[in-house]
């Protein structure tokens, strides 16, 4: 589903969330969304600035605003190469979030 969101010449935000405050948002965004479905409704966003209207969380505390360069497939997936045009600190005093994945 996101591999459409990704092509060439398209822009995406990296978002950095807080250690405080990640949890909520890190539920919604890992809960199955169906086709089409609106992944950020119910989450407060901004519009990062310039070309390509792309969401930022209101929650971050940085974020990068990136644009898709290349594309390489492998066997199971596509690697993209992207370059980040655009970001900013939006809560300096804040520490990263850091998730570890229970196996």
């Amino acid at each position: 589903a996101i591999e459409s969101l990704m092509q060439v010449g398209d822009f995406f935000v990296l978002n950095a969330l807080g250690e405080d405050d990640y949890s909520g948002t890190m539920r919604h965004f890992l809960q199955r969304f169906g086709p089409g479905a609106d992944r950020f409704q119910g989450v407060e966003t901004f519009d990062a600035p310039g070309a390509g209207n792309v969401p930022v969380l209101a929650s971050s505390i940085a974020y990068m605003k990136c644009k898709v360069v290349s594309r390489l497939e492998t066997a199971d997936h596509w690697v993209s190469y992207c370059e980040v045009e655009d970001g900013n600190v939006l809560r300096p005093e804040a520490r990263t979030a850091v998730h570890r994945r229970k196996i």
